[in-house]
């Protein structure tokens, strides 16, 4: 799972939004993008609009790709996934405990706050919309598009 201090991959936060062309290199392997992924160890966030926009991106379906697949040496990568969604999350042991949330997320090896019990993980992520899980499921490689085509 993740705790406070883990290292993880954001994009946003990782290279420059407005200059992305001047990282792009023949291999993109060889990005400081991919250079980046591999300092968090393989250990990725994602946020996903309501559309699931993200699994249809190429330099997206690259980066779950370097999350999960080529991890270069790291254990299996941990791939967090959330989404802005408001509902009510249910103690699992006291049903009479309820609080409205704004997010929910899926994390691979389970949150922290989890305690590392399944019935935790369930009633956590029992609200995440099913629709982008099956889109995750769902991806083209070969159809996925850039944002800024060369």
């Amino acid at each position: 799972g993740m705790t406070a201090d883990t290292p993880v991959w954001v994009c946003a936060y990782a290279n420059n939004q407005w200059s992305l062309a001047d990282d792009i290199t023949e291999n993109p392997k060889e990005s400081s993008f991919t250079k980046a992924m591999y300092v968090a160890q393989s250990r990725t966030i994602t946020i996903l609009d309501e559309e699931g926009i993200v699994f249809s991106r190429i330099w997206c379906v690259f980066e779950l790709f370097l999350t999960l697949v080529d991890t270069k040496g790291s254990k299996a990568g941990i791939w967090a996934v959330y989404t802005a969604r408001t509902h009510t999350y249910t103690h699992p042991y006291d049903n009479e405990r309820k609080e409205e949330r704004k997010a929910i997320g899926i994390i691979s090896g389970g949150a922290t706050s989890d305690k590392g019990e399944s019935d935790y993980i369930t009633a956590r992520e029992a609200s995440f919309p099913y629709d982008l899980i099956d889109k995750s499921l769902s991806i083209q490689v070969e159809g996925a598009v850039a944002s800024v085509e060369e």
